[in-house]
């Protein structure tokens, strides 16, 4: 009549995002910006995809098709690093360069000497330029620039590009370079003139339409970079540097999209990242957290899969399928996908709080059919995950509750109001327990604390009509028995209650009404059935 709280659900989300979850604090792909800050306006955006602007590169055949079916969310990450992004002459060599392929390049020879008397005495610049005797070749002067700058020595780099133009003014890949330089050193605006005098001078130079893409997608203006790098593919359709990045800009922009709702559009811009660069994983994980969020899980989990396929540490990913599992009921493919993502991250906070609420779960599931001992085991396992899980620590009451280990059922109901101090459940249990040894006073005063915190616990109301019964407090009894009966009208023990204190009272009448309403909702009731 006045037994514990059964053991609830844990009800922790899987995800911040994500997670969530993380499910997961859910950008929704590995390696992007979560957080684009694209400059262009919605109408703008809008316009842009009536125009087409997700057409295919057309190097590439038909995209590929997906199909189209929830962190935690799921949840974004930082960007690559953009040193991978940038081409310059040197460190990428392009058939479309103007100075590197051969050619002679235009030479100011007037200025030498008074480009060299122009450096720093001790400069690296100036010794490079003045130690063979004669004047460095463009091609040269790039190679050693993009030396410099894959050496972090930008400084130096910047000296080299600026005296080289002196005298090669017209060499476009050294304007690249230069770009590449400035961008280096955080002057991003300086970086882009550079790269579009390198373009206006050779229109079809594929590295300075992909480091004019790499600039303008820094600054979050998406689409413009990803028009460069549609651009850059145009005039160089297997360099896959700008592959790769066309798949970064458009994974980004798919992201934006979703963040305005526009689910359709977000997942255009995956299929063509994907026509892209079919490798790059971050975009099948987004596509895992579309299909999620709009309840096909089972799609979510094959995009999910093939993230991992491609990139075998990818946490996000292992988290996110544990979070699909748990959501369709399967606890322990879920705990073997947290496994998975924190073997490849043991600190990975989302999973670890997701490892304890599948665990937990688990326990409580598997204590109806294993018993109780079965069920700690897996809430102890829990608390090693998250040694702040309430729940955990709640249902560890329950069990050792069953066992009838009522101390170890009162540490663990308080560690649980300890983390949790909003726990009704746990204060009303610890009430039965108290209640059960004849403490009264400190039952009512954890009764009472779980009816502020839930007033409308209508087993609480139950419980207090009990231990007012007890006390001969007969008005107070009939009070909290009805209360419990008019926010739970299907509470069968409460009308039995209610008929006892009508008997005690000589309503045989409505005692008898009260008796067969709890017969009716529990048939099988014998308090009910025997009074």
């Amino acid at each position: 009549m006045n037994g514990p709280d059964p053991s609830r659900p844990c009800l922790t989300p899987e995800s911040p995002p994500h997670s969530r979850g993380r499910s997961c604090p859910p950008s929704d792909q590995l390696g992007n910006s979560s957080s684009s800050s694209a400059t262009t306006p919605a109408t703008d955006l809008d316009s842009a995809l009536q125009d087409n602007i997700f057409a295919q590169a057309p190097s590439e055949t038909s995209s590929r098709p997906l199909p189209i079916p929830a962190a935690n969310a799921l949840r974004h990450l930082p960007s690559p690093p953009l040193a991978r992004e940038a081409c310059d002459g040197g460190a990428r060599p392009s058939p479309q360069r103007n100075c590197c392929d051969g050619r002679p390049a235009a030479c100011n020879h007037r200025a030498v000497s008074d480009v060299c008397a122009s450096l720093p005495e001790k400069s690296f610049a100036r010794h490079f330029l003045t130690s063979s005797g004669t004047f460095p070749s463009a091609a040269e002067i790039l190679k050693k620039a993009a030396f410099f700058n894959s050496g972090n020595r930008p400084h130096d780099a910047l000296l080299l590009c600026n005296a080289g133009l002196e005298v090669y003014a017209e060499d476009a890949d050294l304007w690249n370079c230069k770009g590449v330089t400035l961008r280096a050193l955080g002057r991003l605006q300086e970086a882009l003139d550079c790269c579009r005098e390198a373009l206006r001078l050779d229109p079809r130079n594929t590295n300075a339409l992909n480091n004019i893409g790499v600039a303008l997608k820094e600054r979050g203006e998406l689409l413009q970079a990803v028009e460069h790098y549609r651009a850059s593919l145009v005039a160089n359709p297997h360099q896959p540097t700008c592959r790769t990045n066309l798949a970064v800009a458009l994974t980004d922009l798919g992201t934006k999209l979703k963040q305005e709702k526009k689910l359709q559009a977000a997942l255009v811009c995956y299929t063509e990242a994907l026509t892209a660069d079919p490798t790059y994983a971050p975009c099948y994980y987004n596509l895992g957290v579309i299909h999620a969020e709009t309840d096909d899980p089972h799609t979510a989990l094959q995009m999910y899969r093939e993230a991992t396929r491609l990139n075998p540490s990818y946490v996000e990913a292992y988290n996110n399928m544990g979070a699909v599992c748990k959501n369709l009921g399967k606890l322990e493919d879920a705990i073997s996908f947290y496994e998975k993502a924190l073997a490849c991250n043991a600190n990975y906070q989302m999973s670890l709080s997701n490892m304890a609420v599948a665990l937990t779960d688990l326990g409580t599931q598997q204590k109806a059919s294993e018993g109780a001992k079965k069920a700690i085991s897996l809430y102890k396992k829990a608390l090693i995950y998250n040694p702040y899980y309430s729940d955990a620590y709640y249902n560890l009451g329950v069990a050792y509750a069953d066992l009838h280990k009522f101390d170890k059922a009162l540490v663990n109901y308080q560690l649980a109001v300890a983390f949790n101090p909003r726990c009704a459940e746990a204060y009303n249990n610890m009430g039965v327990i108290h209640k059960d040894r004849e403490n009264t006073d400190q039952a009512t005063v954890y009764y009472n604390k779980a009816l502020e915190i839930n007033p409308d616990f209508s087993q609480t109301l139950n419980n207090l009509g009990v231990l007012y019964t007890c006390t001969g407090k007969i008005g107070e009894a009939l009070h909290f028995a009805k209360r419990a009966i008019e926010v739970n009208p299907n509470y069968a023990e409460a009308y039995n209650n209610l008929g006892v204190l009508y008997r005690d009272q000589g309503d045989i009448e409505d005692s008898v009404k009260a008796y067969d309403k709890c017969l009716l909702l529990d048939p099988n009731s014998p308090n009910a059935f025997h009074n």
